[in-house]
């Protein structure tokens, strides 16, 4: 039999934990946890503590009564580090609190994991799903549990379960939820999660209004989605990514993610990079004028010539392994560099490029330095900065 794992989000009435309990053992079959976690804020933590754990408390009496092995030596409470839900770093470190612990849970693949999102604040019970939403699998569960009637759901009404103190009945409904799991690269499943920027990352990987990416040239560093991610690149790489982003921001015409002409815009193709004198602007032009290497960047003659130019590729390359070892949301990643699209055919040459916007990408000297307006970029795009 699967290991069963229950976690609920509580606040400051802790019976919705043993309510919950309450209506899992009722399931036909029955969920009894192997191993509960109940995740709280620091204000709450001394009153659950001392409600449920110890022989007298609630999860012990609930055990005994429904003739199932105590829960009190299972549980775990969890205080996070903030007294209450009220700001965003507030909601921000409960989210990283109860993703870590959904998190750690699923990566067994012979638990179960029901998630309980009836207790707290509705930031708490948002958080909860969301966390089943990012690493909930097939075998995972959602629920809310209802009270009824409504007027035992108050505080001091000392309603633990039905039949314990008051009459009542308890509902639990199973609440549907979108899984995104299979589409978390393995560092997002395996590293230490990090809520506010995961949610960044997936909302920048969509197209919108805001800013995604940030190239400071003096540092060579790439700053995605509001600094949720930053990434160091080599100088030699960091100008051909650089190139690559200038044409997306200046919507340079001659070829984009879908093919080649006036019509097609932000891209840059082998046959630029083979035959420059035929293109104004021109990347390699670019290239050279930031530093690159004339030798470097220029084609050789003789039975290469129907090659791309191969130091550019191999840049593409590394850049696109830097950003997909560091970028959570694969669709993020694809938008930060695209895989190469195209063939060997004049009519649909090799291209490379960004899947942003114009209005996506900034880029400044320093961190400090102004914005490169796209005017001036296209001006600049013939000589160095």
């Amino acid at each position: 039999m699967k290991r069963r794992v229950l976690i609920v989000t509580g606040g400051m009435s802790p019976a919705i934990v043993t309510e919950t309990v309450w209506a899992l053992a009722r399931r036909k079959p029955p969920f009894w946890p192997d191993r509960m976690f109940v995740v709280v804020t620091a204000g709450a933590l001394e009153r659950c503590r001392s409600s449920l754990l110890g022989s007298k408390g609630k999860l012990a009496l609930l055990s005994r009564e429904i003739g199932q092995p105590s829960l009190a030596g299972r549980t775990e409470i969890i205080g996070t580090d903030c007294v209450d839900i009220r700001s965003e770093a507030d909601s921000i470190t409960f989210g990283n609190a109860v993703c870590e612990v959904v998190q750690c849970e699923t990566r067994d693949e012979e638990a179960v994991v029901h998630l309980s999102l009836a207790g707290g604040r509705k930031t708490m019970s948002f958080h909860g799903g969301a966390a089943m939403t990012l690493f909930g699998r097939p075998q995972d569960e959602l629920s809310h549990v209802l009270v009824h009637p409504p007027s035992l759901e108050q505080k001091d009404a000392d309603f633990w379960w039905p039949g314990h103190n008051k009459p009542g009945d308890i509902e639990l409904s199973l609440v549907p939820f979108v899984r995104v799991r299979g589409r978390l690269p393995r560092i997002m499943l395996e590293q230490k999660m990090d809520y506010a920027s995961y949610v960044a990352q997936v909302n920048a990987a969509t197209v919108g209004e805001g800013v995604v990416l940030e190239l400071l040239a003096n540092t060579s560093t790439l700053r995605i989605a509001g600094g949720a991610v930053v990434i160091k690149l080599e100088p030699k790489d960091f100008i051909v990514y650089r190139v690559l982003a200038e044409w997306a921001k200046a919507a340079v015409p001659g070829a984009g993610p879908s093919g080649v002409g006036g019509d097609h815009k932000g891209w840059v193709t082998v046959d630029m990079l083979k035959r420059p004198q035929k293109y104004r602007p021109s990347p390699v032009g670019r290239l050279i004028a930031l530093g690159g290497s004339a030798k470097t960047y220029t084609m050789r003659p003789g039975p290469y010539d129907d090659t791309p130019n191969s130091a550019f590729r191999q840049a593409v390359s590394r850049v696109r392994k830097a950003i997909a070892d560091a970028v959570a949301d694969q669709m993020l990643a694809s938008r930060l560099l695209s895989e190469p699209a195209g063939g060997r055919s004049d009519a649909n040459p090799s291209r490379f490029g960004l899947l942003l916007s114009p209005h996506e990408i900034i880029i400044r000297a320093s961190a400090d330095g102004p914005e490169i307006a796209p005017l001036a970029l296209g001006a600049a795009i013939t000589h160095q900065d």
